[in-house]
């Protein structure tokens, strides 16, 4: 065995000696040196390629040595900025490899951007704080710092703004720059410091604020003044128009508004620079200073009283704007008397200048042609107008011929309306000689010819020439009266006539119900002037009702129908409406207006009033059409209500069926304004076509007519109650199942509608019950009362509360010849339920301490197999009293009255424990919603003193030969009650202190005060200090000089150990 031990180790270690020395085929590793020629440091050796494996860095020698390379591994050396060669070499034994390194040349891409900078008016060029250095990135993706050569270019330090230089790049070895890329910064010349800003625009915005846009009255100008923020400014004012607003702030308004730039030379009171002219420090406002008012008008009167105008009608306007302008500026002139003095003066230029257009308008209006020649009115006219002399023979007719009153009158009724007569009046003339001549066509020709000057001319769509003869009718009439017209007056007449011709036909489709004049009228429509929609609206219309008389088929009478909006349209009586519209006669006016004559007058007059004719004649057809429809429909509903009045016992139900199904095809009807329906299948109706027996059968009744629609009604619902009234079924609807009292059950004898009739009642009955579990009675008592009301009273006695209980009763009621009813019925689950008989009332504990809690516990139970069980089956609330007494009439007695919350049959209340006392209390529950009111406790409690809460104090005689008083301390609970406490060498402190001014507060146990400790033993809730002849005596009477003579004083005593304290007057009563 240590053989074979010696031989494994051997294997072993031959096997580790062939490993080390690469026999099995494993790579051969070497030790290089790296040396990188010129010597560089920082040259990274990677292996296989430029981002492989970091083998090493060469030193500031630019050599690295790397071990245990392994054989084959090429090495690839890395400098950024370098090229080298060669690029890479393979090791393949120990020594020295060599590379040669040459810098590359890089490329500037881009200089990093440059924080502004900020500087004072004034900093030259030379004493800006310029970079000397900026960052470069490469196109190695390397960084450099470059030194810069900064350009002033356009840099101004006398003036404020924002410039732009440009810094040439310093390039340093390897680095070129062939895109010319340069540094860039921004210099910001301010005229203050950025931190003074903010208090130059609060300054700007004090000064906005203190001068108005317009300037009424002397100004205060300051020229020192504090902003919000603390900061003092001077201010040297300048203006623009000193001798309207000076720097002082003097208004001197003049005749007319003037615009004053106020300027403000602010300087912060810190800051004497130089200020230049732009400078943001420089605040200003142009302000308007209003105009002299009196001056204004002044001027203004001085003008008018000048000037003798007016000379020509086209200054008229320009005077009356000026007179309307001046009053309103007196208006607001505040003397009084300088007002009325201006007042005077425009009413005196005024007067004249009316008087000169009176003048003026005289000289034509009194013009007389039987007196004075064509020329004098010329004259008249070219002394204020521009007349032409070619319109005289138009003047020589319109002045005498119109109302002319003043100048404005003449110019438009006589100037311009000439020079419109005349640019038309070829044309006119043209017109009114061709309606003269009495050729009808040569009228219309003329009228075409000059169609393109006319809007709204019917030449085409005019089939029985109506339309042209109301223009002839208009024209000629107009003619009569106005010999020269206008071009804008024949038109005029043609609007007229197209009214009047539009009239004329509607006239008589409406009042004739005509086709062909509807359609005339139709085409006419187009040519109104207003009113279109109105009357097409009402055409519309009339064309509805039209084809209701036009309808030849039962279908196409009754599309007619629904379009006009007839309504009560019923389709089995389509042909006797075919028979009463034939030979309709139309609306009740149209012999009234057969003749154009007629209408003319009222179309002219007022069209609206055509409009409601036309209304009415609507109206008054769809309402002769809606009565025709009303008479048919209610002859044919009196014909269906005869004969179902007219029923006998051999009518089959089948044709009652039929005859109340045509009744509620032809309702509803109108009959005297009031809608008649008989709507078969309303529910409130209850109609059922099963039930047609009982109908028949009421129909017959003796004394029953059948007159109308409601009487029919009647009758149905007359049925429907004999129907209803047959019985249907019987159903339990109540059950008393109490404990120790028979079972008893309420059976309900149902009609068909489930309420309880009285059609059994004069039966033979007979009911069992059987209840599972051995329950059963094979006869119980039934009292039948009226109305199908049964009780039945079993012999079935319960002795314990069981739910869910089920009863089937099987019943048999008979007619004396046979049983007509036999059936079994089971109730719905019940509860045999329980009475209270006691009420057991127990408490948790035997003795309470005043005021702590007494739960008091309630069961209500009831008495089964001569066991009290619990009513498990009451929950719900019972107002009820708590009484804890002595049992004594006139003892102990503490009354609680609370709410009792029970769940299946039990109820738990807290009350406080009262005041102590040494008798037996018993507790007692009162609840008189229940049959038995009251329960008492078995067990009787204790109530004793609660845990001490107070302290009280005495004085007493001291005892053992000893003279004075002792202190006695008694411990009381929360109800003032001398507490049980016993407790041995507890510790009390006394205190001291003025009367008025000890209070309840509790003293800190962390008082260092020593004097009027004392230790008691407390029994029964009693203990004593020994006062008398004490150190603390002697100390109080020291302590009451301290206080003065006499001082009241009260002792503050507090047991440390339990925090409770109390007080006593000193000295003693």
């Amino acid at each position: 065995m240590k053989s074979l031990n010696k031989r494994a180790a051997s294997a072993a270690l031959m096997l580790i000696v062939l490993l080390l020395t690469g026999c099995f085929g494993g790579a051969k590793t070497f030790t290089v040196v790296v040396q990188v020629t010129p010597e560089l440091d920082g040259v990274e050796i990677h292996r296989g390629s430029e981002t492989g494996d970091l083998l090493g860095t060469t030193n500031e020698n630019g050599t690295v040595e790397l071990r245990n390379v392994k054989s084959n591994t090429v090495l690839v050396p890395v400098k950024a900025g370098y090229r080298f060669n060669p690029a890479s070499h393979p090791v393949s034994k120990a020594g020295k490899i060599e590379f040669t390194a040459t810098p590359k040349e890089r490329t500037v891409q881009s200089a990093a951007s440059q924080a502004d900078i900020s500087v004072l008016i004034g900093t030259v060029f030379g004493d800006l704080p310029l970079p000397a250095e900026v960052e470069v990135a490469l196109s190695d993706g390397s960084t450099v710092d470059l030194a810069v050569q900064w350009q002033e270019g356009t840099y101004d330090p006398d003036t404020a703004g924002e410039y732009s230089l440009e810094g040439v790049l310093v390039l340093t070895e390897g680095i070129s720059n062939p895109d010319g890329i340069n540094a860039e910064i921004r210099v910001i010349v301010r005229f203050v410091p950025e931190e003074d800003e903010p208090y130059y625009e609060e300054a700007r915005s004090y000064l906005d604020q203190l001068i108005p846009e317009y300037v009424t009255e002397e100004l205060n100008l300051p020229t020192r003044f504090e902003v919000a923020s603390g900061a003092f400014f001077d201010a040297e004012w300048d203006s623009s128009h000193p001798d309207v607003l000076s720097p002082e702030g003097k208004v001197t308004p003049q005749i007319e508004d003037v615009e004053v730039t106020l300027t403000a030379t602010l300087r912060l009171v810190k800051d004497a620079a130089v200020q230049a002219a732009d400078d943001p420090r420089i605040w200003s406002r142009t302000v308007i200073v209003p105009a002299d008012l009196i001056k204004v008008i002044d001027l203004i009167l001085q003008e008018l009283e000048e000037d003798d105008g007016p000379h020509h009608f086209s200054e008229v306007d320009d005077y009356n704007a000026t007179f309307f302008f001046t009053a309103l500026l007196i208006y607001f002139v505040e003397d009084p008397v300088q007002s009325y003095q201006f007042e005077q003066r425009l009413n005196s230029r005024m007067e004249a200048f009316f008087a000169t257009l009176d003048e003026y308008a005289a000289a034509v209006r009194d013009w007389d042609p039987d007196v004075d020649s064509d020329e004098d009115l010329l004259n008249a006219l070219e002394a204020f107008w521009d007349p032409d002399a070619g319109h005289l023979e138009f003047y020589t007719y319109l002045v005498p011929n119109s109302d002319i009153t003043d100048v404005h009158d003449i110019q438009e009724q006589v100037i311009e309306k000439a020079q419109e007569i005349a640019q038309g009046w070829p044309v006119v003339k043209e017109i009114i000689d061709a309606l003269q001549s009495g050729e009808e066509d040569e009228f219309r020709e003329v009228l075409r010819k000059h169609s393109s000057l006319f809007q709204r001319l019917n030449l085409d769509d005019d089939p029985s020439h109506i339309v042209l003869s109301m223009y002839g009718l208009m024209i000629g009439s107009e003619a009569m009266e106005t010999p020269y017209m206008t071009l804008a007056e024949m038109q005029d007449c043609l609007d007229a006539g197209n009214i009047a011709g539009f009239h004329n036909l509607a006239a008589f489709a409406f009042f004739n119900l005509d086709r062909d004049f509807w359609t005339m009228a139709q085409l006419q429509l187009p040519y109104l002037i207003e009113y279109q929609d109105t009357f097409g609206r009402q055409l519309d219309e009339l064309d509805r009702l039209i084809k209701v008389f036009e309808s030849e088929t039962e279908e196409e009478l009754y599309t007619a129908l629904q379009d006009a909006g007839i309504e009560y349209v019923k389709v089995p009586l389509l042909a006797e409406y075919l028979k009463v519209f034939a030979g309709f006669a139309g609306a009740s006016e149209a012999s009234a207006l057969q003749s154009p004559g007629e209408l003319l007058e009222r179309i002219l007059a007022l069209t609206i009033e055509v409009v409601d004719v036309f209304e009415t004649a609507l109206f008054d057809i769809k309402s002769q059409m809606q009565g025709r429809i009303h008479d048919v429909n209610l002859a044919s509903v009196e014909a269906v209500l005869q004969k179902i009045g007219g029923v006998t016992r051999e009518t089959p139900p089948q044709q009652l069926m039929t005859l109340l199904a045509d009744l509620y095809r032809l309702t509803p009807i109108l009959v005297k304004g009031e809608e008649i329906d008989f709507e078969l299948y309303d529910l409130s109706l209850d109609f059922d076509s099963d039930r047609l027996p009982f109908y028949l059968e009421v129909l017959l009744e003796d004394g029953r007519s059948i007159e109308d629609i409601e009487d029919v009604k009647t009758a149905i619902r007359d049925g429907n109650a004999k129907y209803y009234a047959q019985f249907s079924e019987f159903a339990v609807t109540d059950v008393e199942a109490k404990v120790g009292e028979p079972l008893k059950f309420t059976l309900t004898v149902l009609d068909m509608q489930g309420n309880p009739c009285s059609a059994l009642d004069d039966m033979n009955v007979h009911v069992s019950v059987y209840i599972e579990g051995g329950h059963w009675d094979s006869s119980p008592e039934v009292d039948i009362t009226a109305g199908g009301i049964w009780m039945v009273a079993t012999d079935i006695y319960y002795g314990e509360i069981t739910e869910d209980v089920v009863a089937k009763l099987n019943i048999f009621v008979g007619n004396g010849e046979g049983y007509i009813y036999a059936d079994e019925l089971f109730t719905p689950p019940f509860l045999v339920d329980a009475d209270v008989d006691r009420i057991d009332v127990v408490t948790e504990f035997e003795e309470y301490e005043s005021m702590n809690s007494i739960v008091v516990t309630a069961t209500l139970k009831y008495e089964a197999n001569e066991k009290f069980r619990t009513v498990y089956t009451f929950s719900g609330t019972l107002p009820g009293q708590i009484r804890i007494t002595d049992g004594q009439e006139d003892g102990y007695l503490e009354i609680y009255n609370r709410d009792f919350e029970f769940e299946n049959g039990v109820a738990e209340v807290d009350v406080p424990a009262g005041k102590a006392s040494s008798e037996d209390l018993w507790v007692e529950v009162f609840l008189p919603d229940l049959p038995v009111q009251s329960g008492r406790a078995v067990e009787p409690i204790k109530i004793v003193p609660g845990r001490p809460s107070w302290l009280a104090a005495e004085w007493v005689p001291a005892d053992g030969g000893r003279t004075g008083c002792d202190i006695k301390i008694i411990l009381q609970d929360l109800l003032g009650q001398t507490t049980t406490f016993e407790g041995q060498n507890m510790l009390v402190c006394v205190e001291p202190a003025p009367r008025d001014v000890v209070t309840m507060g509790v003293p800190g146990l962390d008082v260092p005060d020593r004097q009027g400790m004392a230790y008691v033993t407390f029994t029964g809730g009693e203990a004593l200090i020994r006062f008398a002849g004490s150190p603390l005596e002697d100390q109080m009477k020291v302590w009451q000089d301290g206080y003065g003579p006499g001082a009241e004083l009260d002792l503050l005593i507090t047991v440390v150990d339990l925090g409770i304290f109390g007080e006593l007057p000193y000295p003693k009563p």
